[in-house]
């Protein structure tokens, strides 16, 4: 009988053996799966911020933009305006041209020896006009 309570023995000693290296797997099994699920949660919050901090960045760019073609069209609108403004003194010079040119042949016409001066007068008047 002593070999048999020497074998159960050796058994319960192999049995007590396993037990603790199949605790210490499920451990290192259960630390593991905890490290990562830390991970995971570390990932998940850095991922939140990241899609906070670009979402941040593109309100940004979407108000940039919105100010730009806002600025875009006030320069149009400006840029119109002077066009149209350019138009009529265009037309305004043309008038003044035609009454000086009129008026030249008329003091040609009339004085021929007083066109000269006249003519001078006329044209610093018009250049003083214009500026």
């Amino acid at each position: 009988m002593t070999n048999r309570v020497t074998f159960l023995f050796r058994l319960e000693r192999e049995k007590a053996i396993l037990v603790n290296e199949v605790a210490l797997v499920q451990k290192e099994r259960d630390d593991q799966l905890l490290m990562a699920e830390n991970e995971k949660q570390e990932a998940l919050h850095a991922a939140a911020n990241e899609k906070g901090s670009l979402l941040d960045r593109l309100n940004k760019t979407q108000n940039d933009l919105e100010n730009a073609s806002v600025e875009i069209d006030r320069v149009k609108r400006d840029a119109f305006s002077r066009a149209e403004q350019d138009k009529v003194l265009s037309v305004c010079l043309s008038v003044q041209a035609v009454r000086l040119s009129v008026c030249l042949s008329v003091c040609q016409s009339v004085r021929p020896s007083v066109c000269p001066s006249v003519c001078l007068s006329s044209r610093q008047r018009f250049f003083t006009w214009i500026h």
